[in-house]
C-alpha cells in the first residue's frame, strides 16, 4: 500500500488508564487521508488522552496508532515527521511574528530550515487571502 492508500490516522482498541480510572477503553477510529475530524466531549472524556496517544505523546496500555501506515511506537520519528500536532496549554510568545513562532517550532523539531521558511512564506500567502 501506498501511503496515499493509508488513512492519514488509523487507532485501534486504544486503552489508557490511570491507576483505577479507565480513561481510554479500546477506541477504535479511522480518519481518511485529505479528512478533517475533531474529537468533542465533556471534560474527562479521554480527549487528549486519545490525541496524546495517537501522536506519540502517551503510550497506550493497549492498542495502537498509525500515521500513513507508519506505527507511532514502532516507527516514532517517520510517524512524527508526517504529523503536526497543537497541545494544550502551548506557550505562545508575545515578541514573535507568526512566521517567527513557525520558524521557532519547526526548527526546535529538527526540520530543514529550507522547509521552515517555505511554510512559513506559505502562511503569510495564506494570512493575507483569507
Amino acid at each position: 500500500m501506498t501511503a496515499e492508500q493509508h488513512p492519514a490516522l488509523a487507532l485501534r482498541s486504544l486503552v489508557k488508564r490511570f491507576d483505577a480510572k479507565m480513561a481510554v477503553a479500546g477506541v477504535d477510529l479511522t480518519v481518511p487521508a485529505g479528512s478533517f475530524y475533531g474529537l468533542l466531549g465533556p471534560n474527562g472524556a479521554g480527549k487528549t488522552t486519545t490525541l496524546s496517544m495517537a501522536v506519540g505523546l502517551l503510550r497506550p496500555d493497549a492498542g495502537g496508532a498509525w500515521v500513513l501506515g507508519h506505527d507511532v511506537w514502532a516507527d516514532p520519528v517517520r510517524a512524527k515527521q508526517l504529523l503536526g500536532v497543537m497541545p494544550d496549554g502551548v506557550r505562545l510568545f508575545d515578541r514573535l511574528s507568526g512566521a517567527e513562532l513557525l520558524a521557532y517550532h519547526g526548527l526546535l523539531r529538527g526540520m530543514d530550515p529550507a522547509v521552515v521558511d517555505q511554510r512559513a512564506a506559505e502562511n503569510r500567502h495564506w494570512s493575507r487571502s483569507s
